[in-house]
């Protein structure tokens, strides 16, 4: 969803991502004894996520690292409540030279949780494996990789150096500003010692151990959970031998229950073939690509060591991670002495927990918003409600001789609605109706762009401009060719279904003729975002269909550049609208090779103005997050920012105040 005029910078420029956070206090014993306990609510399909909470977590790319990671594990940067990256483990913001090529981090003096300092060469050590931690499936390296929310960051970073004890350096093949606001805050930064320990029962085993048999167990995984009938208890026996034989650990089962209690061998089963897929992987390197590529099957994910502000103590039941205050963290002591993260299945049972004081933090999920609704006028809670990084888009098909090529169209097109009432009807007052991809809470949003009102006399005269004509029965025509198309939506989507509805029925009122065809994701919607773009079993390509797009937390997005379109030669390719702006190209790679924060800004509020009036997607809604937290849930000192996604980013000053 993401990737990486030339800016001048000064002979050293000093990243301008925000300034430098206020010295650290010096550590003091927590000033509340009473834990916080945040409720983690998930699908029974799910396991409890507890066995891996480093590095190789799954389902980063939209969340980046999930709390109980930042917990535990720091990183060069954090997010703040802007989604700008603040230093974490830098002692200040790193220093890039005037080429963008290389940049230097100084770091602040932490300690692990096992006692031992934190180096530069465990953070050079941590990005060298992370540059070289590709998936594997059956032996088939897939398109992404661990570390940094699933991005493969190997083509921009080619080598990150201890320069001294304090000291790292980092050399990349281009000037690219994601590594600072994308990588930097996500890779998070293991004890050396501590990963080549959990690694060194396998180096010792390799020469000894057959990778196809590796690759033969996580077939006959993969076999069993694709039958129709699967038995998928079957192969694990023989799969935990193997993982044994490697000299590492099966994975905890009891984190691999279903909601009575009982053992779930599918999802057991499910996260299992990738740890013997690793360890394939890892029998044909050596040295530190066979470490990188065995991360994931190491026996540390199961209890992390990090230099984050809590550090692990034991899983019970296999649902309660209970973590305990690091007071030699590096931002001074945590205020609260524990924290508990608690999974449970049943969210009228957590909604109930929350009332009786039980948990303090509720994130609600999606499925689960009639929470919001029944909890909202509590007067003991209160609620962060911030836009997710996702939105929902009408994307046109702007190929020359598409109907909607036509920039008159697509701006009639948004006059006919009133999206912010559309919106609401659709989506139940969840939805955020916006007006550009960037989120409201990011430093990098423009909050002038145009918000058009409905104005149908407006769009008709738009219409005709283009040489249409309103025929009998009100839809326009030109040529012998009716203002009519279809539009395809995602069949299980109900909000996406309503809102279209409501947009076809607004633009009728203008002389537009739009059918909305609800769709079969995979055999019909898939193949509209691959060359020729044609629905499947049609011959003819898309006008326009109603998409979601995932977005990371830095504005640069390549779905609107020019080299990014689809094509014969790449038909999957991100720019499937077939969108062409040289000033939208130029912006986005001076967004990309430019590092201050301010420079940037400025950069994608212009982008964001030329999108705007470009009209390449009708931009829609943001689905709205919701968290439901304690009243007394709050900072040491300052107010937490109940508007952003980040809301919790100085963990170290959560705390619940008494008598409040």
């Amino acid at each position: 969803m993401h990737a990486f005029p030339q800016a001048v910078l000064a002979a050293v420029l000093v990243i301008g991502c925000t300034a430098a956070p206020p010295a650290s206090p010096t550590p003091v014993a927590p000033t509340s004894t009473d834990p916080i306990v945040i409720a983690l609510t998930i699908p029974a399909f799910i396991a409890a996520p507890f066995f891996r909470s480093t590095n190789a977590i799954e389902g980063r790319a939209a969340s980046h690292p999930e709390l109980a990671s930042r917990l535990i594990y720091s990183a060069l940067y954090r997010y703040d409540d802007s989604l700008s990256p603040v230093p974490d483990l830098a002692a200040e913001p790193c220093e890039i030279t005037d080429d963008g090529l290389t940049i230097t981090c100084e770091l602040v003096e932490a300690i692990f949780h096992d006692g031992s300092p934190l180096t530069a060469d465990d953070v050079a050590f941590s990005y060298e494996l992370g540059r070289r931690s590709f998936i594997y499936e059956l032996g088939q390296r897939l398109p992404w990789c661990l570390f940094a929310f699933g991005y493969c960051f190997d083509e921009i970073l080619e080598s990150a150096t201890a320069l001294d004890e304090r000291t790292v350096q980092f050399r990349l093949s281009r000037p690219d500003a994601t590594f600072l606001t994308l990588v930097m805050p996500d890779v998070l930064i293991d004890s050396r010692t501590v990963v080549e320990a959990a690694y060194a029962p396998l180096g010792e085993r390799a020469a000894t151990l057959d990778p196809g048999e590796y690759e033969a167990g996580e077939r006959s995984i993969i076999d069993a959970l694709m039958s129709d009938d699967p038995d998928c208890g079957a192969p694990l026996s023989r799969a935990d031998e193997l993982l044994t034989a490697a000299g590492l650990e099966p994975l905890p089962r009891e984190m691999f229950s279903r909601a009575d209690g009982t053992f779930d061998e599918c999802m057991y089963a499910q996260q299992t073939a990738p740890l013997l897929a690793s360890v394939a992987a890892s029998l044909g390197a050596t040295g530190l690509d066979a470490i990188a590529l065995a991360y994931r099957a190491l026996s540390f994910n199961s209890a992390p060591v990090g230099t984050g502000p809590f550090r692990w103590a034991e899983v019970l039941e296999g649902t309660r991670l209970q973590l305990e205050a690091h007071e030699a963290y590096h931002h001074g002591a945590p205020a609260t002495m524990a924290i508990e993260i608690r999974v449970t299945r049943d969210i009228a049972a957590a909604q109930q927990a929350l009332l009786d004081g039980e948990i303090d933090v509720l994130p609600i999920p999606l499925f689960g918003l009639e929470t919001y609704q029944e909890l909202r006028t509590e007067p003991g809670l209160r609620f962060v409600e911030f836009g997710q990084p996702l939105f929902f888009m009408l994307a046109y098909n702007l190929r020359e001789g598409m109907l909607f090529a036509d920039r008159n169209l697509r701006a009639a097109l948004e006059l006919c609605i009133d999206k912010p009432a559309s919106v609401d009807a659709a989506t139940e007052g969840t939805g955020e109706p916006i007006y550009s991809y960037v989120p409201p809470i990011s430093w990098a949003y423009n909050a002038d762009l145009p918000r058009p009102p409905r104005d149908t006399t407006q769009a008709r005269g738009l219409i005709e401009a283009s040489g249409w004509s309103e025929a009998e029965d009100g839809v326009y025509e030109r040529d012998g060719d009716r203002l009519a198309t279809e539009i395809f939506v995602t069949a299980e989507e109900t909000q996406r279904l309503a809102f279209m509805e409501l947009v076809a029925e607004q633009a009728r009122d203008c002389g537009f003729e739009l059918t909305i065809v609800p769709a079969d994701r995979d055999t019909v919607l898939v193949p509209l975002n691959i060359y020729p773009h044609a629905p499947g079993g049609r011959d003819e390509p898309f006008d326009a269909h109603f998409v979601g797009w995932g977005m990371a937390f830095d504005p640069h997005e390549p779905l609107f550049h020019s080299t990014r379109t689809s094509s014969e030669e790449r038909p999957g390719d991100l720019n499937f609208m077939g969108f062409q702006n040289e000033q939208v190209d130029d912006l986005l790679d001076a967004g990309l090779t430019t590092y201050a924060e301010r420079d940037r800004a400025r950069i994608y509020r212009e982008l964001q103005e030329i999108i705007a009036e470009e009209k390449p997607v009708l931009f829609t809604w943001s689905p709205r997050g919701y968290v439901a937290i304690d009243a007394r849930l709050g900072y040491t000192e300052g107010e937490i920012n109940l508007g952003s996604p980040q809301w919790f980013w100085q963990l170290e000053k959560l705390v619940l105040h008494e008598g409040d």
